[in-house]
């Protein structure tokens, strides 16, 4: 990480300057001694402000820390901690700038700006702040770079140093709440049977009943007690194991020049196929296929889980 240390005198400095060399035009002119012992007296503190704020600031390691996971319109918390390397000498007032974009944003020179306060960071120890930010677009965001300032302890100067950490992160689609119609659709496979409390099948499950020999019948079914009574090869019979298998096919295509509806109604099917997706894990449980089709067309497939 590369950092890049600059002092520049603030507009009060510039106004305090114009106070001192008016009081030395006037010693000056006035041939008055006292004027001249008074603008000395006021260049001692402004010199000492421009001192003391590039030592605020020197060996001063700043970083953030971001979520791992976040959705479109979920409040996002970044934690920014700055640490003391020195070994005397604590920071005070240091003011964090750091700077949110967008990837493929048409603007890139516009980024928001979020500024926080550390008020003070002892010799040897760490000082750590948080700002909260709503993201509201999915995308790849960046962050940074961060610039790191302090005016302390007299306002009149002002000593930056300028980080080149950026770090990014991907918010994922909106998530919304399915509606019981969802399950519905979802099971639309078994219409017809919810009124069997139990589904005869061929793979096994829980234990069902008995039924005569079939071609094809595994050798371990064989309930060799009733065959003996009967005379004839008799067969365990197991419940049919019913898992909620489901693909999910999502068309990305738009017009070359796509309104703002249209934009809208694709956000809304990716929100709707990234929730499908999360509810189908979370009960987990089946087998899930996801196709996607855009640029690049994309295939996922395998067992639903909880991440």
């Amino acid at each position: 990480m590369t950092q890049h240390q600059t002092t520049r005198i603030c507009l009060e400095g510039w106004y305090y300057l114009f106070i001192v060399l008016f009081i030395i035009g006037g010693a000056v002119l006035g041939e008055v001694n006292l004027l001249v012992l008074l603008a000395g007296m006021m260049v001692g503190p402004f010199l000492f402000n421009w001192r003391f704020a590039q030592l605020t600031l020197r060996n001063l390691k700043v970083s953030r820390r971001l979520s791992h996971r976040i959705c479109a319109g979920e409040e996002l918390s970044i934690a920014v901690t700055a640490e003391n390397h020195r070994l005397r000498l604590a920071s005070w007032t240091i003011m964090i700038e750091d700077h949110v974009q967008r990837v493929g944003d048409p603007d890139r020179n516009h980024a928001s700006a979020v500024r926080l306060v550390l008020p003070r960071v002892a010799v040897g120890q760490a000082c750590t702040g948080q700002y909260r930010t709503m993201l509201m677009r999915r995308g790849r965001y960046t962050f940074g770079p961060m610039r790191a300032s302090t005016r302390f302890p007299l306002g009149l100067v002002r000593s930056s140093m300028t980080l080149d950490q950026e770090d990014s992160l991907l918010v994922y689609p909106r998530l919304g709440h399915l509606t019981p119609r969802w399950l519905q659709v979802a099971n639309s496979h078994y219409v017809g049977s919810q009124s069997e409390g139990r589904h005869q099948g061929m793979m096994e499950g829980d234990y069902f009943g008995l039924r005569e020999w079939r071609s094809g019948d595994s050798q371990r079914w064989i309930h060799w007690r009733t065959s003996a009574k009967r005379g004839e090869l008799s067969v365990r019979q197991f419940e049919q194991q019913r898992n909620r298998d489901l693909t999910l096919v999502l068309d990305l295509w738009q017009p070359d020049s796509p309104t703002d509806e249209e934009q809208a109604t694709t956000e809304l099917a990716v929100s709707f196929m990234a929730t499908a997706v999360s509810d189908m894990c979370g009960r987990g449980g089946c087998r899930l296929a996801v196709s996607v089709a855009g640029f690049e067309p994309q295939f996922w497939a395998g067992a639903a889980a909880t991440i």
